[in-house]
């Protein structure tokens, strides 16, 4: 019989070895990943994964409970996944929908227990099971009675030639990248995580204070460096007066 477990009662390994082998999984997926993104102003770890008969996990969901606390009090609660449900490569379509029906029953329960007047779930564009040739042409999340909400994501495939990918660029990005490309400039993996921090993180203030957003707390950084760099997920740098972070070899932020 299918059912719930929370995450905390799945090995980090066993849930890992999952996220690597299912397409629908990607970084969000992983284990530690909801530990570093609880560490995000006013989240909870709710994530869980879903067992058959046998014991076998044929299912993760990333999932955080999100509160809105002003003056002590919560305003507002939603659970919120970034990644959406992973189930398992090969699975039949009739067993999967047994599946999606514990999910969208324990997706329901959560939020009934914390509050939450809403369940937003996410696909990660860069799951192997939703990009290229494989992307669907329907939302799967359709299949657990979500609402169709899209957006889109830039992707460049590093597998293409120098200049197909340089035509790609807009006229502004191509500007910048001669002007920087005209300049000295020193690549250097930080190494010390104190120097490396103390470079990256002031960078990250001015960033999202430029565009609005909510800061991300420094522990949230300070995760990235102790569970991804061991593993090789993630990379400090810097390069003459501009800083950035990768993560799985994807920049998410930089400064020129």
């Amino acid at each position: 019989m299918l059912h719930a477990v929370k995450r905390e009662a799945v090995s980090k390994e066993e849930w890992d070895a999952f996220a690597e082998a299912s397409d629908e999984a990607w970084l969000w997926h992983l284990y530690d990943s909801q530990a570093m993104l609880a560490t995000w102003r006013g989240r909870k770890d709710a994530s869980f994964g879903v067992r058959d008969g046998k014991g076998v996990l044929v299912a993760i969901v990333p999932l955080k409970e999100v509160k809105a606390v002003k003056w002590g009090l919560t305003l507002a609660c939603k659970m919120e996944s970034m990644g959406g449900p992973a189930i398992a490569n090969g699975i039949g379509k009739s067993h999967r929908e047994k599946i999606l029906k514990v999910i969208r029953a324990h997706l329901f329960e959560l939020a009934k227990q914390n509050g939450a007047f809403e369940v937003n779930l996410m696909l990660s564009p860069m799951a192997p099971a939703y990009r290229g040739e494989r992307c669907p042409r329907v939302n799967p999340l359709l299949d657990l009675g979500c609402e169709n909400t899209l957006t889109q994501t830039w992707v460049v495939d590093l597998r293409q030639s120098e200049k197909e990918i340089w035509e790609k660029y807009s006229k502004e990005c191509r500007r910048k990248i001669k002007k920087a490309s005209s300049e000295e400039s020193v690549v250097e993996i930080l190494r010390k995580k104190d120097s490396a921090l103390e470079q990256y993180y002031p960078m990250h203030l001015v960033t999202y204070k430029r565009t609005g957003a909510t800061p991300h707390p420094k522990k949230y950084f300070d995760h990235i460096w102790e569970m991804f760099l061991p593993e090789g997920r993630a990379i400090f740098g810097s390069s003459g007066n501009s800083v950035g972070l990768e993560i799985d070899g994807v920049v998410i932020a930089q400064s020129m």
